[in-house]
């Protein structure tokens, strides 16, 4: 299991996403059996690949289900699985870990479609993506350093004491398809903070919020962070809210 040193976690967000969680997060999305197979994925801050070596296995395996070949097998994951990554050595080491999984299966020379980018900077993918998953960044505005000015000129980072993770859902948001599903963890700041309240009025706004897992007091990572699973559906335009926790949903239905 890899761990980041807290100015790793502060300044760059860097933290190690649990494979238990990884695979709760795509079963939440219906990233799953068939409904893999030539559908659009992104992680847009894929680290070393946590989440994206879980999407290729679940797609390969299901290929050779559907008994497709190697080399359409090859082809499909170049085309639809996708991920960007800021820091040289994570994308590297993301790079690595996919092929690994694609050489298991016989599956060489990989031209894996992830980026070493600035994710605040890409729009390639916008308007694209069937599916938009992972474990965005969690950097406090005091932190941010050179990033402050990009993350501001966001429209969900306009109230309070901002973080980089509410960028995300807006980057992840204008990725998605008309039919799109994006499915984040996150800090369960998001219910009552300041600075995610635009956020929150979008996403009840637009019907697009569908399924909540609130951890509440039970840490998922080894930080003093508290986390929150929130799937968002841009085709199912809720109007019932799958949450258990009568808090949160009061919390999102009050905005």
């Amino acid at each position: 299991m890899k761990s980041f040193n807290k100015i790793e976690q502060k300044e760059q967000g860097k933290v190690y996403t649990p494979a238990n969680i990884v695979n709760h997060i795509l079963d939440l999305a219906g990233y799953y059996n068939e409904n893999v197979l030539e559908k659009h994925v992104i992680d847009n801050s894929c680290g070393d690949g946590a989440f994206l070596v879980e999407v290729a296995e679940r797609y390969i395996k299901e290929a050779f289900k559907k008994k497709i070949n190697n080399k359409k097998i090859k082809n499909d994951i170049e085309t639809y699985i996708h991920g960007i990554e800021i820091d040289k050595k994570a994308h590297q080491k993301c790079i690595y870990n996919l092929s690994k999984v694609a050489e298991k299966y016989n599956i060489g020379n990989v031209k894996w479609d992830v980026i070493c980018e600035d994710s605040l900077k890409i729009t390639k993918y916008n308007n694209k993506m069937s599916f938009v998953v992972g474990n965005p960044p969690y950097v406090r505005v005091h932190n941010l350093k050179e990033n402050f000015s990009n993350v501001k000129n966001f429209k969900f980072t306009q109230c309070g004491m901002t973080d980089l993770f509410i960028v995300f859902y807006e980057i992840g948001l204008k990725m998605l398809n008309k039919e799109g599903i994006l499915a984040y963890i996150n800090p369960s700041s998001l219910f009552n903070s300041l600075a995610c309240r635009k956020m929150r009025k979008y996403f009840i706004d637009n019907k697009l919020l569908t399924k909540v897992v609130n951890f509440e007091h039970n840490q998922v990572f080894d930080a003093t962070t508290y986390s929150t699973i929130i799937i968002l559906d841009k085709k199912i335009k809720c109007r019932i809210l799958n949450i258990t926790d009568m808090t949160v949903k009061k919390i999102f239905l009050t905005i």
